[in-house]
């Protein structure tokens, strides 16, 4: 039966939200299930009775003037690319794994200064402690340039008007469920390490330990900002994957309500796709560029959990607002 629901819905996913529509999707719902109840009551193998509804109810142009839905049908859609579970599934594994890439780019930033803190006012190692600031530098730089190489297969989601079938929305939806209390131990934690940051290096500093290693305090503020960033940053990130698969289908159509947080899906443009394929290695260099000028490292790390603020007005204020209107 599970089969019939899912073709079901594969049937009205691009039909537009209106009581008609619905009413006529629950009217067939019911002769499908009638029918699949008489072939099972018969003695019909499952496989069968499926097969025999399918072949007798699936075809919703013969079926539209019956179900007073006739205009609606032959109105012309707009084409839409259905996207397969099985690539909904690969991009939520990409997107997983870029946003740990850019949450170790974004702490690797934080911590670059570390080792130059730590060498202090050793000449005979302050060169040693500015090499490795630069190299954590150039690592995290290369964590974004390869996340920015390896989401470009899946830019075809913001040039092309997609959708997706019930069954991937239904399956992508108890994914974002099963990851939403890991969300809010990441965030909460990412939370708790700022507010605790300060208080941490203070302690350190007012016991005095670790003495033998210059401003001790210092890279515990930098070290657990780090971590706290780190976290913040990929469990907001890594949640957009799900936002993304979820939000393709139109909201105005039957397809685009199947989730109760559903809405139609932002595209940007060109140029606004310009800017955030170099957002993040220009957040890196406002941030160095902060840091040096003023040499308030303390401070310039609260660049990285504004960044993701700034990257959604980026998407707001570069809306491709001509792709919605062709849904309307």
């Amino acid at each position: 039966m599970d089969t019939i629901k899912n073709y079901l819905e594969t049937m009205f996913m691009q039909l537009p939200n209106t009581r008609e529509v619905l009413r006529a999707k629950a009217e067939l719902g019911q002769m499908m299930a009638d029918k699949y109840n008489e072939l099972i009551s018969e003695g019909k193998p499952e496989n069968e009775a499926i097969a025999t509804v399918l072949s007798e109810f699936g075809n919703l142009d013969e079926l539209s003037e019956t179900l007073g839905i006739k205009e609606v049908i032959h109105k012309s859609p707009v084409d839409k690319r259905v996207v397969k579970i099985d690539e909904a599934r690969a991009y939520v594994k990409d997107r997983e794994a870029n946003s740990l890439r850019t949450g170790i780019g974004v702490m690797l930033c934080i911590l670059s200064p570390v080792a130059e803190i730590i060498i202090g006012k050793n000449i005979g190692l302050r060169g040693f402690g500015v090499l490795s600031m630069f190299m954590t530098i150039a690592l995290a730089v290369g964590l974004f340039i390869y996340n920015s190489v390896q989401s470009e297969k899946w830019s075809w989601m913001e040039k092309t008007p997609c959708a997706v079938e019930f069954a991937t929305i239904d399956e992508i939806n108890k994914a974002r469920e099963a990851y939403r209390p890991l969300k809010a131990v990441f965030l909460c934690a990412g939370i708790v390490c700022c507010i605790l940051a300060m208080g941490v290096a203070g302690a350190v500093d007012e016991l005095r330990l670790f003495r033998a290693i210059n401003d001790v305090e210092g890279i515990f503020f930098l070290s657990i900002i780090a971590i706290g960033v780190c976290l913040i940053v990929y469990g907001a990130l890594r949640d957009t994957a799900f936002t993304k698969i979820l939000t393709m289908n139109d909201s105005k159509t039957v397809g685009g309500n199947y989730v109760d947080s559903q809405k139609s899906v932002k595209r940007v443009t060109k140029t606004g796709q310009a800017i955030l394929s170099v957002f993040w290695p220009t957040v890196t260099c406002i941030y160095f560029m902060w840091s040096f000028v003023t040499m308030d490292w303390f401070i310039t790390w609260i660049i990285w959990p504004l960044a993701p603020v700034f990257k959604m007005l980026i998407e707001a204020i570069f809306e491709d607002t001509s792709s919605n209107s062709e849904n309307m």
